[in-house]
């Protein structure tokens, strides 16, 4: 393996010409251990779509598959590791388009001063894609989560096991609204805090969605469903996949209220099945079907 200290003290061409022959895990590796050769080489690194960074207890590394990139992050990091990332990142994120962030530490949180990092980071990147990991929303400043505005253009977004407080949900629904003309996937799996209010904003606000999933989520209740079925006529696509495994959902009752005169669409337009859509498994679902042959798909 090459010892950082001799490398600093190669010519500046020699080192170029050494790391022109590493494979990109190896240059990035390279690049992370020491400021001085993170400065010759950056620009001698593979351009990316896609990039994870796992904040952990370990030393900060990384690798380069494809034109994906996965970086380990310490939680505290020296001021010479967090130069690096000053120097690397700007480039490393130009072209993504993809971005999860993920606390991988052990009865610690990502700090809020880290996450608005790494998010002042991509501030510029075309991402389609976010994703966050296991990251306690709870105690993140509120101007810090409303850096995620600035991502005027996602499609998906995946929120998996993430801590929300009172005010989060709130939050975050204004934070993801620059996105909500272009949004066609939210997932979100085992955030507890999230309730009705968050289907009921996105059923109004994303036009363009075919895949909503609160699974997880126990104060989620039926009323989550009919927003979506309401907004039927609203949304450009013809079908939505909607998954509430467990929540409060119950097939029951969804079917009274779609009968009560508040419904918000006709009820003699939409019918009612319970059904099994094969997934590698037989998964029960409820299909709600318009007469105009739009439908809602809901996985329980």
């Amino acid at each position: 393996m090459l010892l950082d200290q001799g490398l600093g003290s190669m010519p500046i061409e020699m080192v170029t010409r050494i790391v022109q022959w590493l494979n990109p895990t190896d240059k990035l590796n390279t690049a992370l251990s020491h400021i001085g050769i993170a400065g010759i080489i950056v620009n001698l690194l593979p351009r990316i779509r896609a990039l994870r960074i796992g904040v952990s207890s370990d030393d900060l590394k990384g690798k380069i598959e494809g034109d994906t990139a996965d970086i380990t992050a310490p939680r505290i990091s020296e001021d010479e590791r967090r130069a690096i990332l000053n120097l690397l990142m700007p480039y490393l994120v130009e072209t993504i388009e993809s971005l999860h962030l993920e606390n991988e530490l052990i009865n610690e949180e990502i700090s809020d001063e880290q996450l608005a990092t790494f998010l002042q980071f991509t501030r510029n990147s075309p991402l389609r894609e976010l994703v966050l990991t296991e990251i306690d929303l709870e105690h993140i400043h509120t101007w810090t989560l409303a850096l995620f505005a600035r991502f005027t253009n996602l499609e998906k977004v995946e929120i998996d096991g993430c801590k929300l407080g009172n005010s989060t949900e709130a939050s975050l629904l204004r934070s993801l609204s620059s996105s909500f003309q272009t949004l066609t996937q939210i997932d979100l799996k085992g955030t507890p805090q999230i309730t009705d209010q968050f289907s009921r904003r996105i059923s109004r606000s994303c036009p363009n969605l075919s895949y909503f999933r609160i699974s997880g989520c126990p104060l989620v209740t039926t009323l989550s469903a009919l927003p979506l079925i309401e907004s039927t006529a609203m949304r450009r696509t013809d079908k939505l996949d909607v998954h509430m495994d467990n929540t409060d959902f119950d097939a029951n009752q969804l079917q009274s209220f779609m009968r009560s005169p508040l419904f918000g669409s006709s009820s003699s337009e939409w019918s009612l099945e319970s059904v099994t859509v094969p997934l590698g498994y037989n998964k029960p679902a409820v299909l709600a079907l318009h007469s105009s042959r739009k439908y809602v798909l809901i996985f329980v």
